[in-house]
């Protein structure tokens, strides 16, 4: 089921509606479809600490590394959410990785990456199609800020233990569950990109529904559609 919290007995017992609609999406999210259970638990973990759920987030953690994620593509998703919603996210996937059993990691890790102006341009043409006047504002007056940006959108979502299409999927689940038409149309271009199909853009994004209620559907059913329009 959806969860293990006593009220949540207590909705179902007072509600036929609510135990036949929640037992529909239960069975979605635990199925292999157009993306593996796995993947939908991983997107609802994220969601989860985006909202700054510990329990829930630990709860889909467990849920996602039991399935099968990988701990290194768990850690990867971690770190992938430090760019998309901050530190205090990043540490409760962090912490919902330690709490599932798994050890943190005690390596040294050496700083050797330091991108020049030219090249940071180049990666977010390479992208966008062209350089976004945002890019450009950010790097004018806070170009630490820029590096920061480059750098983890570059390794959180080209390469690393998190398949590509994967990282920008939880993306777009992530922004489904804050309402982000925009960024969800972002993220949603970025996984077709990469491989992801339309079947797979509409399951991530009704992973946030249950979570954060329909509403979360609106915005992501006019990204998707604007974004197959552009296709």
């Amino acid at each position: 089921m959806l969860g293990n919290a006593p009220w949540l007995g207590d909705l179902l017992a007072s509600s036929s509606h609510a135990a036949t609609s929640l037992e529909a999406m239960s069975d979605f999210l635990g199925t292999d479809t157009a993306l593996k259970a796995r993947e939908k638990y991983l997107f609802i973990a994220a969601i989860s600490a985006v909202k700054g759920r510990p329990d829930a987030t630990n709860e889909w953690m467990a849920r996602a590394l039991a399935a099968g994620l990988s701990v290194d593509a768990a850690r990867h998703a971690a770190g992938l959410m430090l760019l998309s919603r901050g530190l205090e996210v990043s540490k409760l996937l962090f912490s919902a990785i330690q709490a599932a059993g798994h050890a943190p990691l005690t390596n040294e890790i050496i700083t050797d990456e330091h991108p020049t102006r030219d090249e940071i341009n180049e990666y977010f043409v390479s992208v966008f199609g062209q350089l976004p006047d945002r890019v450009t504002l950010l790097g004018d007056h806070v170009p630490g800020a820029l590096v920061f940006y480059h750098v983890l959108r570059k390794s959180g979502l080209e390469a690393g233990a998190l398949e590509p299409r994967i990282a920008e999927l939880m993306v777009v689940a992530v922004n489904a569950g804050e309402y982000q038409r925009d960024y969800i149309a972002i993220h949603a271009a970025g996984a077709l990109k990469k491989g992801a199909d339309e079947r797979q853009l509409v399951e991530a994004c009704v992973c946030a529904i249950p979570f954060t209620g329909i509403a979360a559907w609106f915005p992501a059913a006019e990204a998707i559609l604007g974004v197959r329009a552009k296709s």
